[in-house]
């Protein structure tokens, strides 16, 4: 099979990792709301994705915030495409679902039910983190 290196992170922390072929961010509002729940991060996160970027497509999926962070990237020089909730809908086709459930391991803020978060406890995605942001 191909093999892809994924990176997942709220970008606080900057990661040296040239080989990652797809870097997601998870983003939480504009960059005022985003820096209100996780601290002063919105500018770091423009950095991180800056010294990482090597002339390839940004894709976000960061609710809100992907709108502001797509212009200030695009002032940047940088090509970026904002996919809203295409992985929550693609796990939706996945399932069948007929209605907007919960979607295990994922917040859904579609779904009443998905709107809380349980701990992973798969050890085969838990050994795919490089780093954890605080």
């Amino acid at each position: 099979g191909f093999l892809i290196v994924n990176v997942v992170t709220n970008g606080t922390f900057p990661i040296d990792l040239p080989e990652a072929d797809l870097i997601l961010l998870s983003l939480d509002g504009d960059p005022e709301r985003h820096n209100i729940i996780r601290g002063e991060t919105y500018d770091k996160i423009m950095e991180t994705i800056l010294t990482l970027h090597t002339g390839e497509l940004v894709i976000l999926a960061l609710g809100p915030t992907a709108t502001v962070l797509a212009a200030d990237l695009a002032d940047a020089g940088i090509q970026a495409l904002d996919i809203g909730h295409l992985d929550i809908e693609y796990e939706w086709f996945l399932n069948h679902a007929t209605t907007k459930e919960a979607i295990v391991g994922k917040f859904t803020n579609e779904s009443v039910a998905g709107r809380s978060f349980t701990e992973c406890n798969d050890d085969e995605y838990l050994s795919q983190i490089i780093a954890r942001i605080q």
